[in-house]
């Protein structure tokens, strides 16, 4: 059985992430120039990947976000919330990072991002198992920038 796309649900889905990037972006003009001022831990990539990932990362989760939306018979508070929780986080992270500079307080917040992402994806796979799967990849990459913010916070 084919499913119909619901082009608008989708577009406003996709657009949402992306726009709570657009407005950290606004908020962190430094950001690159502060990055390549740091001591940086081991494998810390150069700056220009982060507007790709960061772009890619944001279409996924507003991807997550419409198969939320679309599914079927879930109770969809829950993963609503969270899934709010973590753009206000993404929103936080790098204001609190770039802009205020306050490296352990960016730790403690990207943190629990951690912790809102694993317990959005488990919500998310009640709800439908692709928006889980489609959710891992954020998940890997905030576990791996909170490995850079706790070298960045301890080597500056």
């Amino acid at each position: 059985m084919i499913k119909t796309v619901n082009l608008r649900k989708l577009i406003l889905c996709l657009l949402l992430p992306l726009f709570v990037g657009l407005i950290a972006q606004l908020f962190t003009q430094n950001s690159r120039e502060l990055y390549l001022s740091f001591q940086k831990p081991p494998l810390s990539p150069p700056a220009i990947v982060f507007p790709f990932v960061w772009t890619c990362l944001y279409i996924l989760i507003g991807l997550a976000s419409y198969f939320i939306e679309e599914a079927g018979v879930c109770d969809k508070k829950r993963p609503r919330q969270l899934y709010a929780a973590t753009l206000v986080l993404n929103l936080l992270w790098p204001i609190v990072f770039f802009t205020l500079k306050w490296y352990v307080f960016s730790s403690i917040i990207i943190i629990s991002m951690v912790i809102v992402a694993a317990i959005t994806i488990y919500f998310f796979y009640n709800c439908d198992k692709n928006a889980a799967f489609i959710f891992l990849p954020y998940l890997i990459w905030i576990l791996y920038a909170t490995y850079l913010n706790i070298g960045v916070a301890v080597l500056n």
